[in-house]
Order: C-alpha cells, then sequence, then structure tokens
C-alpha cells in the first residue's frame, strides 16, 4: 500500500517536470554498433601505457593518451581506433614473446576462438604463454 502511493507521488512528481528543448540536443539518440565505447577499453590503454617494454614509441603512447581522453569525455571510439589499441597490444606482447613463440600464441588464440578441437595440453601452453606476457613465473 505505501509503496504504491509513494510510485503514485513519484509519478505526480515527474509529471510536474516541464519538458525543455534544451535537453533535446545534449541527448544522443542514435546507436552506431561499428562505433565502440567502453570502460574496458580505457583500462586496456591503461594497461598497455604502464609496459615498461619499450615496445611502443612515444607517438603511439600519446596516441593512446588521446583515445583515452576521447573516452573520457564520453566520445565513442571508431573501429579503426580500436584497432590500432589491439595493434599496440599485439606490439606489445610480440616484444614480451619474441617472434616464435608469438606464432605459436597466435595459432592457440584463433583455435580457440574458433571452436576447433582444443586438447589438454594445448590449453596448458596457451596458459603458461599467458603467464609470461604477464610477467607471472
Amino acid at each position: 500500500m505505501i509503496r504504491g502511493i509513494i510510485i503514485l507521488m513519484m509519478l505526480f512528481n515527474f509529471a510536474e517536470v516541464p519538458y525543455n528543448l534544451e535537453y533535446e540536443d545534449k541527448v544522443e539518440t542514435t546507436l552506431n554498433i561499428n562505433e565502440y565505447s567502453s570502460p574496458r577499453e580505457v583500462i586496456k590503454i591503461d594497461e598497455i601505457l604502464e609496459d615498461k617494454s619499450g615496445a611502443l614509441s612515444e607517438q603511439e603512447r600519446e596516441s593512446l593518451i588521446g583515445l583515452k581522453d576521447k573516452l573520457k569525455n564520453y566520445q565513442v571510439l571508431s573501429q579503426e581506433d580500436v584497432d590500432f589499441i589491439r595493434d599496440c597490444d599485439l606490439k606489445i606482447i610480440r616484444t614480451k614473446l619474441g617472434d616464435v613463440k608469438f606464432e605459436e600464441y597466435s595459432k592457440l588464440i584463433t583455435k580457440r576462438a574458433t571452436k576447433e578441437e582444443f586438447n589438454q595440453d594445448e590449453r596448458i601452453r596457451l596458459f603458461q604463454l599467458e603467464k609470461e606476457i604477464k610477467g607471472i613465473n
């Protein structure tokens, strides 16, 4: 009973708020699935920027900081921006693993993603490579 009264009071109070056109311009009403923005991307950029392996150039670091600022200002990343973040991450992984281990890692990741038969030895090897990437021994 009390809940109903509270809900009715909230509805009446909401109905009294005048509609203002200035707010309409500030609300984005379209959604583009090809554009991407996520707090996960900010976390990923932070992880990439914290890397001390020296794999990234100063220009790449500045671009990542620009993308981070873009996300903090609630702007959406284009597919090109998302690909750039992914490429920077892969560049760091390649530096940490070396070319041979990186190719092995890529094949294992691809195999796992395609739902092919992924045996226990491959799972263990992928786990070992991921530990090496994270610097855990």
